[in-house]
Parts: structure tokens; sequence; C-alpha cells
């Protein structure tokens, strides 16, 4: 059936057939073919998280607030180093991680000490989240940490 889908497909292209491909067509097709479906849900493989940027959209249960800023608050996963980092929203902060299968726990982070006063609670309530954190999961291409079952922390791309 493939075969000759795209024998028909080629046929046209070539203005063998009755159909022309226009170029808006093909570029269609072609950013159709480009698309990538996001992670499934359930814990996120380790290639799916490190090495990406995540930003902070919510927080206990929250819309997380924005950073001093305007920005979100963010983290960052090494794949070399098991070294997390980001920006908490007043400050950058730089630690250890280990991630197994759904598990995923924060060392201790290393903080700049910079004072917002816009962003302090985002930045306790974050990085104290970071701290409580037990495991992963991926739900519809978002990265959510959980304490135990609850949902601390949810991150879009």
């Amino acid at each position: 059936v493939e075969q000759h889908a795209f024998a028909f497909f080629f046929d046209h292209l070539h203005g063998r057939g009755e159909v022309r491909v226009t170029r808006a067509v093909l570029l269609a097709l072609i950013t159709l073919a480009a698309c990538q479906a996001p992670p499934p849900d359930g814990p996120a493989p380790a290639e799916a998280l490190v090495g990406k940027e995540w930003l902070l959209v919510e927080l206990n249960g929250r819309m997380a607030p924005a950073a001093a800023n305007g920005n979100h608050a963010s983290l960052l996963l090494a794949a070399d180093s098991n070294t997390a980092s980001g920006y908490a929203g007043c400050n950058q902060f730089t630690g250890s991680y280990t991630l197994a299968g759904a598990s995923l726990t924060f060392g201790p982070l290393a903080m700049t000490r910079m004072y917002c006063e816009n962003a302090q609670a985002l930045e306790d309530d974050y990085t104290k989240a970071l701290a409580a954190t037990t495991s992963q999961r991926m739900v519809n291409g978002r990265l959510e940490l959980l304490a135990g079952t609850t949902m601390v922390a949810r991150f879009k791309r």
C-alpha cells in the first residue's frame, strides 16, 4: 500500500497525473513529516529531560508568578555532569541531581544572593519544591516534579 501511495504521489509530483502538486502542498507535507510528537505520558526517559531548559509554569498547584526580570524561573539538567542549574526567580542556582527512571532528587543548591522584593516568595517556594522532589513524569509534553504523589512543579519547554 505504501509503495502505491508513493508511486501515485511521485507521478502527480512530476505532472504525469491529472493533479498537480503545488509548492504549498509539498511544504505542508514536509512540515507535517518534521513535527515530533511529545514524549508519551509517564516517567520521562533521561534523554527527554537532560540538556534542555525547562520553564516553570506551575508551582504547588498554582500558576507560577513572573520572576523579577519578567521571565520564567527555569531548570536545566546537564547530561554530562548530573548538575542541575537554573534561574529561581531572582537568583541563579546550581547543585547536583540524581535521575534513575522515574526517581529524581536534587542535592543542596548553591545560589547567588541578590534580594528581589517582588520575587522572593517565588524563589523560596521553587527551591523548597526542588528540595522536596522525589520523582518526575511527563504529561502532555510538560515535565512534572512530584513530592510523593503530589505535583509540586510543572514546566514547559
